[in-house]
């Protein structure tokens, strides 16, 4: 078709010649810029309607380089790493191939197993094949179907016949798969490079463009990734978590990490630790903490639980544990290495069953300009310590939480106006109990179960607990002032 030049107006606009072809006008995706290139990948990947967005991303680098070039960043922005061999081996690929180790930002490595494998397992296994012990072994194994659904605690109905065969056939397979896990993970855990250190150490230092690293030994169904499920789909249990082994729990697999991301230089932006072995605390001295403090340069966010044995030690254990942690402490000071991210935005400091750990312990005296979230959890802080943390950043601080704090010495009535007066708040949280009082004796202690997590929207007010409606008191003084919420009548 032609157009001619008297009085008219060819695509775009544009005045049509004498003899101008449409098809010399048609623009096509080729001519789109860059920037438009970049978006159409973005939204093909990062689309919660298409869950076949890294299909979409595969088909759109085929139409040429610049798609290609513009699709590899959304190809392969996020790494899951299980404590599998062919998961090691697929980061270790992932990190030598040229293109797609330049893309990757995310880390999440859930490093949890199974438990050292024990004979009782396959006594219950033939339990039920041979229908002697059905219902034990049922309650103990995950049922059958989609994956996830261990979580939510059903089972399978016991039936007879054909189905019932089904069912043994398939646990067998899951049994098997369970057996070859679990020997592959005792592999790992027992080699000279246990834990495959020194592999996640170099594929680490070959992602020059990794911000956020995530670790999680958690073991509630919350916390399990689809990656995670699918991981562990086709076996008879999942794991839940890494305690009681040889190793420190968690410990080399964050220092792996850790070393890795020194070693390069990368400019990581968030470090999400989980829960770990306190004895992470031993390594802030000598060759370590050089070797891991260039990791935390460029952090604005650091989270981290210190694990003290609960839930696989003993009693007796447990308390030389929490007391080892405490002495510990008390020569090596986290701040000094807390102190490299100069540009900290979020803190999240929590230890486990001891409130030993001292705030300045954690930031000493140390000023971060743009510190904007502080969540501190199971600490003692003297109460002019606390006022003096809160002062120094009261004119970013934005977002605070509060849980299981002590006091000592100090007085949260007295306390609690001063909060109010060192930062103004957006938010304020606290969960669990508060102490006060005194070094010295802990018959002059006062202590409150305080809770700001009520939903107005679910709750009634006139129904709450005294810990919610002291939070609800508690989260309207520290924001929005009024009377402090905590007389003598609530000790």
């Amino acid at each position: 078709m032609e157009f001619q030049a008297s009085g008219h107006l060819g695509p775009f606009n544009e005045p049509v010649g004498h003899t101008t072809s449409l098809l010399s006008h048609t623009r096509t995706m080729n001519d789109l810029p860059i920037e438009v290139k970049c978006m159409i990948a973005f939204n093909l990947r990062n689309c919660d309607a298409n869950p076949h967005g890294p299909r979409d991303i595969k088909q759109l680098r085929l139409i040429n380089k610049a798609f290609s070039d513009a699709g590899a960043e959304h190809l392969l922005p996020e790494i899951h790493l299980t404590f599998q061999s062919q998961s090691f081996k697929r980061l270790r690929t992932i990190s030598e191939h040229p293109i797609y180790s330049q893309h990757v930002k995310s880390l999440q490595y859930d490093p949890n197993t199974f438990g050292e494998y024990h004979e009782s397992y396959e006594g219950c296994y033939e339990g039920w094949v041979k229908g002697t012990d059905e219902m034990s072994f049922i309650g103990d194994c995950r049922p059958f179907g989609e994956v996830g659904k261990e979580d939510e605690g059903d089972c399978p109905q016991l039936v007879g016949g054909s189905e019932l065969e089904g069912i043994k056939a398939e646990t067998l397979e899951r049994y098997k798969s369970y057996q070859a896990v679990c020997s592959d993970q005792m592999s790992i855990r027992s080699q000279e490079d246990r834990y495959n250190f020194g592999l996640v150490v170099q594929a680490v230092a070959r992602l020059p463009k990794l911000a956020e690293v995530t670790l999680n030994f958690e073991h509630g169904a919350g916390t399990r990734s689809n990656a995670f499920k699918r991981a562990y789909a086709e076996t008879l249990y999942i794991p839940r978590g890494d305690d009681g082994h040889r190793c420190p729990y968690g410990l080399m697999q964050l220092c792996s990490v850790l070393v890795g991301v020194a070693s390069a230089g990368t400019k990581l932006k968030s470090l999400d630790c989980g829960k770990i072995s306190w004895e992470f605390l031993e390594l802030l001295e000598g060759i370590y903490m050089r070797r891991i403090e260039p990791a935390f340069k460029h952090l604005d966010s650091f989270r981290i639980t210190l694990h003290t044995g609960q839930g696989y030690l003993d009693y007796r254990a447990f308390l030389f544990q929490v007391y080892d942690c405490y002495q510990v402490s008390r020569k090596h000071q986290m701040c000094e290495l807390l102190s490299a991210a100069k540009d900290l935005k979020t803190l999240s400091f929590c230890t486990e069953e001891t409130d030993s750990i001292d705030l300045d312990f954690i930031v000493g005296t140390t000023t971060w300009a743009s510190l904007r979230i502080v969540e501190l959890d199971t600490i003692t802080t003297g109460e002019d310590q606390l006022i003096e943390f809160l002062k120094r950043h009261g004119g970013t601080l934005k977002e605070l939480g509060l849980n299981n704090i002590k006091l000592a010495p100090g007085d949260w009535t007295l306390a609690l106006p001063r909060i109010r007066d060192a930062a103004k708040l957006d938010e304020f949280r606290a969960v669990g109990s508060w102490w006060a009082g005194s070094f010295f004796s802990a018959l002059i202690y006062q202590c409150w179960a305080v809770d700001t997590s009520w939903d107005s929207a679910r709750s009634n007010e006139t129904t709450l607990s005294q810990a919610h409606k002291l939070g609800i008191a508690v989260n309207r003084y520290v924001l929005k002032g009024g009377d402090c919420p905590l007389p003598d009548t609530t000790t």
